[in-house]
């Protein structure tokens, strides 16, 4: 996986999770639930994306998305077996400074 801010043609960029597997690029999943702050910087995805590999299906939830149970329930009825969820932890970054 790799983040990125995803430009688009026209109007705001997405968040983007860029997801690749042994033999290349296996999809994005453009965040679909933006927290207030990023809905002013940032265009919402417009799908709950799994991917599979290896035997494993999964999906992701990126940071804010969690506090959503319903993106995890529509994920499992998608087949998700395990999800990541990455975010940044604003408050061990202050302590580490």
């Amino acid at each position: 996986m790799a983040g990125m801010v995803e430009i688009v043609q026209e109007g705001r960029p997405h968040i983007t999770k860029v997801v690749a597997g042994p033999d290349g690029l296996l999809g994005v999943y453009r965040k679909t639930h933006l927290s207030p702050q990023e809905k002013e910087k940032y265009r919402e995805g417009d799908s709950l994306n799994v991917f599979h590999e290896s035997g494993l299906t999964f999906g992701l939830e990126l940071c804010y998305e969690s506090h959503f149970p319903e993106i995890s329930t529509v994920l499992s009825l998608k087949g998700q077996r395990f999800f990541s969820c990455p975010m940044p932890v604003r408050e061990a970054i202050r302590r580490k400074k």
